[in-house]
């Protein structure tokens, strides 16, 4: 359901399941907790970008790409190094957050990998 898309492209389900869910941390946290939750959600998209970005250069290096980064693949791996080591030093300093986002992240693979056999499921009949 969370990959269903209106005519705009808008994934509806999963707009609406973010809405709920932060609606519910702006009424049940105070504002440091929700910026922490925000800094640890960003730094952790941007991570998991750039090594998606190593990931896909080597497993299709042939691939067409009509963008190239700059420098890369100096400036991608120092970019996500660099952003390795501010994950670290947030997390020494916040447990907390850094334990509910390691949990979010844990727990948004399993969900990728219901909604993929879900589709693959839903090809084959």
């Amino acid at each position: 359901q969370g990959s269903i898309v209106n005519k705009g492209g808008t994934p509806v389900v999963a707009f609406l399941l973010s809405f709920v869910i932060s609606i519910i941390l702006i009424f049940f946290s105070s504002f440091d907790e929700l910026f922490s939750l925000g800094a640890f959600m960003s730094l952790t998209v941007t991570g998991l970008a750039y090594a998606s970005l190593i990931q896909l250069r080597k497993k299709e290096p042939l691939l067409h790409r009509p963008y190239y980064a700059w420098g890369y693949p100096y400036s991608t791996y120092l970019t996500l190094i660099v952003t390795i080591a501010i994950f670290i030093g947030f997390g020494l300093s916040d447990n907390f957050n850094l334990a509910i986002i390691c949990m979010l992240t844990a727990l948004s693979y399993p969900c990728y990998l219901l909604l993929v056999n879900k589709k693959n499921r839903e090809r084959i009949e």
